[in-house]
């Protein structure tokens, strides 16, 4: 019941444009809101799911290729791998353009091989990365490395006699989707503040005529029947409550003049009484 009392307490002390300015962000702030986050996350995992399924397509594709070029140069295992560096750069110049930033290496018994491509832009690789990697051998995963996280797409590859990775820092193709997130922000930010302004103006024009009513009844109150002053609205209802109150008022100005009018011609009545009872006295006595 206290509780009661205080939440009554407070509503009371709420003007009509706080109820209203207050209703719009406990409805519009959160729904605006929802819609720009849901729209960021909808996007941001669509790019992921697309981005991580072309880094496996594209492995896939150089593992193809790895095993036609290891038939083909079966006996020069040199001349395979610099085969393989060129169709490795290919795909690395054509990822790029795409603002997929691709580094690449293989994982043998003998530890890390990275390929000419890539050679002073790997960074140190750790060994429970690579231990994981040659437990799962076929897969994709993210995994942190220099405080930078990255999209680790590997697949084991026979004619490499180890495990092919492509490491490609997620950053690099999430940038844009990060962009869009900031911009989607500063879009639900505007467009709670054109609402608000917009809904802020429709409340003055809605609280404004009945201040106005506010104060021409307090003059009532003092006796002063002055007519409320006309107001901007295209309110049906406040249009319409103006025309009532008006007519009000201008009854009620005729009521008080027949009065005086009435109290005017009663003291003259009662003059003339006075007058005629003395004269009868006088006629009397």
């Amino acid at each position: 019941m206290k509780a009661k009392r205080i939440f009554k307490s407070i509503l009371q002390k709420l003007t009509l444009r706080t109820r209203l300015l207050l209703l719009f962000f406990l409805l519009m702030v959160p729904a605006i809101s929802t819609v720009g986050i849901t729209s960021y996350i909808q996007a941001k995992n669509t790019a992921l799911e697309t981005i991580e399924n072309r880094l496996a397509s594209e492995t896939n594709l150089m593992s193809y290729i790895a095993e036609n070029l290891k038939f083909i140069y079966i006996s020069d295992h040199d001349y395979f791998l610099q085969q393989l560096n060129t169709n490795i750069r290919t795909q690395q110049k054509q990822l790029a353009s795409e603002g997929i930033q691709a580094e690449y290496f293989y994982i043998t018994d003998g530890g890390v091989n990275i390929f000419q491509v890539s050679e002073n832009n790997i960074p140190m690789i750790p060994s429970d990365l690579i231990e994981e990697i040659k437990s799962i051998k076929n897969g994709q995963m993210t995994f942190q490395i220099s405080g930078d996280r990255y999209t680790i797409t590997f697949q084991e590859i026979e004619a490499l006699e180890g495990i092919y990775v492509v490491l490609v820092p997620t950053n690099s193709f999430m940038a844009p989707i990060h962009q869009m997130g900031w911009t989607t922000f500063i879009i639900v930010i505007v467009n709670i503040v054109v609402s608000f302004l917009l809904i802020a103006l429709f409340v003055q024009t809605l609280t404004k005529p009945l201040q106005s009513l506010r104060e021409t009844m307090r003059s009532v109150r003092d006796g002063k029947l002055t007519t409320m002053k006309s107001f901007m609205t295209t309110l049906p209802e406040l249009i319409s409550l103006h025309k009532s109150y008006k007519a009000m008022i201008n009854h009620m100005s005729r009521v008080l003049k027949r009065l005086q009018q009435t109290t005017v011609q009663l003291n003259d009545t009662g003059s003339q009484l006075a007058v005629n009872s003395t004269t009868t006295l006088q006629t009397s006595e």
